[in-house]
């Protein structure tokens, strides 16, 4: 059984079991690594690519080649070939880049992918934040391309994407979406057989909160 105390009050709770224990194939990766282009509050990027095999997106890795300013930015992945499809990963989900070299994204919760299907993951940021994000400078990867604010810039990112199978599916446990009302309530969850990571996602729609805690 696992257990979640929280300090919060009148904030709606929702707990997901990710996948845990199952091994993560890679299946989609260009990582030709000869030019970048800025990631920032005014420039947001994303890649779309072909899924090659059915069941859970794990993980995503990008690269990043220069850090001007460390930051924040969220994580988006859309259920299309472009950046303005219907949200599987939404908004709320923040990644830290401070350094550069190789950037690994687990997602929790996974995401349910079909092979033959095409997908889009999305960086943006409304902070000072500023990097630059590693690509081809060309056309290489042929199942996807680049975005850079919504419109195809003919480059692809530097990526890798992982797809976990037979894993614990993205199952939302029991109980969810429960109104905690006291500053000590503990929320108590029965898990799916075999998994071992967890994330809840909290909010409060009068206070514009809306986090995960792993």
């Amino acid at each position: 059984m696992k257990k979640l105390k929280t300090l919060l009050t009148s904030f709606v709770l929702t707990a997901f079991v990710g996948t845990a224990n199952f091994a993560q194939t890679l299946d989609q990766q260009q990582t030709t690594n000869v030019a970048d282009i800025s990631l920032s509050s005014v420039n947001s990027l994303a890649q779309s690519f072909q899924c090659g095999i059915t069941g859970q997106l794990s993980r995503i890795e990008v690269t990043v080649n220069m850090v001007t300013t460390p930051g924040s930015y969220t994580l988006t992945i859309r259920n299309c070939a472009r950046t303005g499809g219907r949200e599987l990963y939404s908004p709320g989900h923040t990644v830290s880049i401070s350094t550069t070299g190789v950037h690994t994204f687990n997602l929790r919760p996974t995401v349910s992918v079909t092979s033959g299907n095409t997908y889009t993951f999305q960086l943006s940021t409304a902070t000072t934040a500023n990097v630059r994000v590693a690509d081809d400078n060309g056309d290489t990867y042929p199942n996807g391309t680049e975005y850079t604010n919504g419109f195809d810039n003919g480059w692809d990112m530097w990526f890798r994407t992982y797809v976990t199978v037979g894993g614990v599916p993205n199952t939302q446990l029991s109980p969810c979406a429960v109104t905690l009302t006291s500053l000590s309530e503990q929320i108590y969850c029965i898990p799916v057989t075999g998994a071992t990571n967890y994330s809840w996602r909290v909010t409060n729609g009068g206070l514009g909160y809306n986090t995960s805690v792993n």
